[in-house]
């Protein structure tokens, strides 16, 4: 609803300090978000078909054994396809970096999964700078994601014995019936 007026005040902005010119593009983190998503489609219908040659009579073109030839071809795709799982990574953190969070212990969980990822691919001991940057990553990710939940209230789960209305609720919780919700 406030979407395009807050679009149109971003851009009124940028063009009067950069003296009038309009010299920006202003995108939502959806349209962000389908980018990626297109990008890491078409990477892994490139990795499929990848896949899929190597797998077929035609892949058996690759020199057979242990040629220095066939070991290049599959040392190439082993690169690709770490190279893929590292990219995903990294783009996901940044994601999950830019997502806003409503609790502390949503932010966490998300640190909890991205990590262990992460930490999953650390464990195929990756190449002196790949695990680098993985380590790099890791370790912005759980900052990032720290400092986020430290500013966000925790879930509680609350029993009651008996259908209870919000307002006797938040009164009870907070001594303030404002916070009902």
């Amino acid at each position: 609803d406030r979407l395009p007026q807050a679009r149109q005040d971003v851009i009124d902005t940028l063009r009067d300090r950069h003296q009038g010119e309009e010299d920006v593009t202003v995108i939502s983190q959806a349209a962000v978000l389908a980018t990626f998503d297109r990008v890491l489609s078409s990477l892994t219908y490139t990795l499929a078909g990848m896949m899929r040659y190597l797998q077929s009579p035609r892949g058996s073109d690759l020199p057979p054994g242990e040629t220095a030839s066939s070991e290049a071809a599959r040392d190439s795709c082993a690169a690709y396809v770490t190279a893929i799982r590292v990219t995903s990574l990294a783009i996901a953190a940044s994601l999950a970096v830019a997502e806003e969070y409503v609790s502390a212990d949503a932010a966490e969980d998300q640190q909890a999964a991205l990590t262990g990822v992460i930490d999953s691919e650390l464990d195929l001991e990756p190449d002196d700078d790949t695990f680098t940057a993985l380590s790099d990553l890791r370790a912005s990710l759980v900052a990032a994601l720290s400092e986020t939940a430290s500013t966000l209230p925790r879930l509680r789960e609350i029993s009651a014995n008996s259908p209870t209305p919000a307002l006797v609720l938040a009164f009870d919780l907070y001594e303030d019936i404002d916070r009902e919700d």
